[in-house]
């Protein structure tokens, strides 16, 4: 029976080795060869790393060396690598590079598999702190880090292994390629990293290694932000509602809730995602748009505005539209802004893209009351770096076109009211978000 050493910590390896071998001695990862002779009182001792787990259908005390091999390193397949388990001679010389490396001069490779190799730990990284906790606390050489962001589309990926004699792949970080958008790859997905190669902060903010080994298996992508649907009144809610979740089952929804800058607040604290889409009560979603845009590290503090058809005047531009929100700025917006969007981030991006019909057409008062709302705001010119030229435009399709579509007429009516509220310099813009004031208004235009 020989001597058995554990080079390791106090893990769940070393707990099933002693459970198996009462004999198992642990011994610190950063103890040498030399050391390791002097401990031993046998003439060879095994020598287990705490990256390898032993198979059930080999027993260490039953292995005997012949007088001949007793001057040999015994090296045992760790599944297809001979970097596993070792059975030393204390009567040879080894160097400690040999010791660290696993790569033997005088050796004998035995072709029985008795190890596998530890998979490498697994940590979710969001910030600069949680990697350095992750470098601190890993147990194996090299460690996944997985962005909250991302989801991993292959996971065998995670059977990666670099054997011990492959000492560059070991000292490298390394990336691989992740579908970022529908037609983008890059490598800000998922990463293998170098507990001796450490990065920086600003590495870690942005997902972006400067020094990398890049794989070109895709496999990850990016998750879809958090979809959450804001009612209120609207009657066609419900039924946008259900064929939101036909196609996102996932989507969330905030219902009732007074003041259009607290609703998104409710909304915002609903996610777990840094972005959030947001699609209105009132809006048809196209079956083109698929909520996969993905955002840029540098642009997490953008509020991003999709376009929208009016179904009673035709124009085609923000109102309405689906948007993608930063949730912690959106919890602290400013809520005694008119215009809500403006009031989460100075910086606004508005998108090509169509995403929806915004069918507010549903009654007479929420035709009157959107169009209001719309062109209060448009005649004040309160949206940030809006275009005099082309709010103005705007402003006159919507007090002039579409009488002939349902609710047309009142939505005209909406607009001339909403535009009137604003010019008569008493106004105070912050009740276009006041729904109750809202429906007092109409019904006083509808008796006049």
């Amino acid at each position: 029976m020989y001597d058995i050493f554990y080079v390791g910590s106090e893990d769940d390896n070393w707990i099933n080795l002693k459970n198996k071998y009462p004999n198992s001695l642990i011994v610190d990862p950063n103890t040498d060869i030399y050391q390791l002779k002097k401990k031993s009182f046998t003439k060879m001792f095994w020598v287990i790393w705490n990256d390898v787990v032993l198979t059930d259908n080999f027993n260490l005390n039953e292995y005997r060396a012949t007088k001949w091999d007793e001057h040999f390193v015994h090296i045992f397949k760790n599944t297809e690598y001979y970097d596993g388990i070792c059975l030393i001679p204390k009567n040879i010389t080894i160097s400690d590079q040999e010791f660290k490396t696993r790569c033997f001069q005088d050796k004998k490779e035995i072709n029985i598999i008795v190890s596998s190799p530890t998979i490498y730990d697994k940590f979710c990284i969001e910030s600069y702190d949680d990697y350095l906790k992750a470098l601190d606390n890993t147990t194996t050489e090299m460690f996944w880090a997985l962005w909250p962001e991302i989801e991993i589309t292959d996971e065998s990926v995670f059977d990666v292994y670099f054997s011990h004699h492959d000492k560059y792949n070991r000292s490298e970080n390394h990336a691989w390629q992740h579908k970022f958008r529908k037609d983008e790859v890059t490598f800000g997905g998922l990463h293998l990293m170098c507990k001796n190669k450490p990065v920086s902060k600003k590495e870690i903010d942005f997902r972006f290694l400067i020094n990398k080994k890049e794989h070109n298996e895709i496999v990850s992508k990016h998750r879809i932000y958090d979809i959450v649907f804001i009612s209120y009144d609207e009657p066609n809610a419900d039924a946008n509602y259900k064929i939101l979740q036909q196609r996102f089952p996932k989507a969330k929804r905030i219902h009732g809730v007074k003041g259009i800058h607290q609703a998104h607040i409710d909304a915002a604290k609903l996610c777990d995602t840094e972005m959030f889409w947001v699609v209105d009560g009132d809006s048809e979603l196209l079956p083109s748009f698929d909520f996969s845009h993905a955002v840029n590290r540098y642009d997490l503090d953008l509020v991003h505005i999709y376009q929208s058809i009016n179904p009673i005047n035709g124009l085609v531009y923000g109102y309405g539209g689906v948007k993608l929100l930063p949730t912690k700025l959106t919890i602290d917006m400013n809520i005694n802004a008119a215009d809500m969007t403006t009031s989460i981030s100075s910086k606004i991006k508005v998108m090509k893209e169509i995403s929806n019909i915004t069918a507010y057409n549903t009654d007479p008062f929420n035709t009157w009351k959107s169009a209001f709302r719309e062109c209060a705001k448009l005649a004040s010119k309160v949206i940030d770096r809006q275009k005099d030229d082309e709010t103005d435009e705007r402003l006159q399709t919507w007090l002039s076109k579409g009488h002939n579509k349902k609710f047309g007429e009142y939505a005209i009516r909406g607009a001339r009211a909403g535009m009137e509220f604003v010019l008569s310099n008493k106004s105070d813009i912050s009740l276009i978000n006041n729904f109750d004031w809202l429906k007092e208004q109409f019904e006083i235009h509808e008796k006049h």
